[in-house]
């Protein structure tokens, strides 16, 4: 059959057609799957660290990933973070992602999202990251990816030290009980306190009652607390050494300010121990390692430095209390997959180290630790890092309630201190 001139132009059109597709389908490949260290749109993170300095870093990350540009970073104090969330979860106004100390995991975790065993494994999770943080792992899944700990180490007056005979600072309790305190510690005959060595045995004038209370309790072995398909059991005065940690904890705490005791060193007239350190009317102060650049600039003048804690000359193990930083994903989040791209390149080893060192902290990951550290203060966090633990308490500002309720009925002598440490964990258990 002969095609008339219109027909066979058609046909010809066609024919072309199907072998460019044929060429087209020839060549295609699949684009590859979205890179992962990239933001997709805008992401918000609420932070408890302070924004000028994190700004920096986001900056500092745009020239490696540019995407980083769209991330914004807004800082919220700890101690008003859980009102602030809840609202903004009503308002709808709420952050993709939290940067959180794990001290205020327990109030959140039902509005963060969890990494599953198939996401992140346990197995994954400790060949990364230090011991303590696995206080993000709970029983549903791995509800932080870690970036720094800031442990509690202690910061030591060397005019005052030296003056008094001594090199360094104490190294276990027994030193500190029979040499530094009594040595240290200045009265008048009425038993006024005009120097102290140690700041120990009220709630009011510590600032990091919790902490320290807590690096006691872990010294003595506790078992802390386990969590159990979401339930929570404190075993804050268990040891499977035996005896009572916490309880021992409190006894040893409370000598301090018993104006009657060899050890009396502090008492409620004393002003916040950080002020009097810094005034140089206090010897030695239990604080994060972070802080001591703020000790720096307060006084540039003092003479001080920085040692981990004093543990006990019989027990081989050190240990000290440690605030976990992670990054965890918002069950709400506005932008999901942006939140994802943020957190995998802010969870790496060189943004978390940045991070981490800028802030006067150690790196959670051990890689991170392991490139070390020589800034005066940054070498002991790093050194005190790999032994800090940290536990899952009810918020802060709710145990720190707790725990300054508990010590005034101790101080008070209206409960066997024994009784008093049972009391308080009765009382915390109610936050949960």
């Amino acid at each position: 059959m002969k095609l008339r001139p219109f027909e066979l132009a058609l046909v010809s059109i066609f024919a072309v057609m199907a072998v460019l597709a044929v060429t087209l389908l020839a060549l295609y490949s699949p684009s590859e799957d979205p890179d992962p260290n990239s933001v997709q749109g805008p992401v918000l993170i609420w932070g408890t660290l302070p924004v000028e300095p994190m700004e920096q870093i986001f900056l500092s990350l745009v020239e490696q990933y540019p995407t980083m540009r769209q991330v914004e970073y807004e800082y919220v104090p700890q101690a008003e973070f859980n009102q602030r969330f809840i609202t903004a979860l009503a308002d709808r106004t709420n952050p993709d992602l939290v940067l959180l100390p794990h001290e205020e995991l327990v109030p959140q975790r039902s509005r963060l999202v969890p990494f599953t065993e198939e996401q992140f494994s346990l197995r994954s999770f400790r060949d990364r990251f230090i011991d303590g943080t696995e206080v993000f792992a709970l029983a549903d899944g791995i509800y932080a990816l870690p970036v720094a700990v800031d442990p509690l180490v202690l910061f030591w007056n060397r005019t005052l030290l030296g003056n008094a005979g001594f090199l360094n600072a104490p190294a276990s309790w027994e030193e500190l009980m029979q040499e530094t305190v009594p040595k240290l510690t200045v009265r008048e005959f009425d038993r006024t306190v005009n120097q102290a060595a140690i700041a120990m045995g009220e709630a009011e004038n510590l600032v990091h009652l919790t902490p320290v209370l807590s690096m006691l309790t872990m010294q003595g072995g506790s078992s802390l607390v386990t969590e159990e398909n979401g339930v929570y059991r404190l075993r804050l005065d268990e040891s499977t050494a035996g005896g009572r940690p916490f309880a021992s904890a409190l006894e040893f705490f409370m000598r301090f300010s018993n104006p009657s005791g060899t050890y009396y060193s502090w008492n409620r007239a004393q002003s916040l121990d950080r002020d009097a350190f810094i005034q140089e009317r206090l010897a030695l102060y239990f604080a994060f390692a972070s802080e001591g650049r703020s000790l720096l600039a307060r006084n540039p003048n003092m003479n001080f430095d920085v040692a981990e804690v004093p543990k006990g000359e019989a027990v081989p193990v050190r240990r000290t209390y440690g605030r976990m930083y992670g990054l965890s994903v918002v069950r709400s989040a506005n932008n999901p997959a942006g939140a994802y791209g943020a957190l995998s390149i802010l969870s790496g080893d060189a943004a978390a180290s940045q991070i981490a060192t800028t802030f006067g902290m150690a790196p959670a990951s051990r890689a991170g630790l392991a490139v070390g550290n020589s800034d005066v203060f940054g070498s002991v966090a790093f050194k005190a890092a790999p032994v800090a633990r940290a536990w899952l308490m009810p918020g802060s500002v709710a145990t720190t309630r707790v725990f300054s309720e508990m010590i005034r009925v101790a101080a008070t002598d209206r409960a066997t201190i024994p009784n008093a440490a049972g009391d308080g964990i009765n009382r915390l258990r109610l936050e949960y």
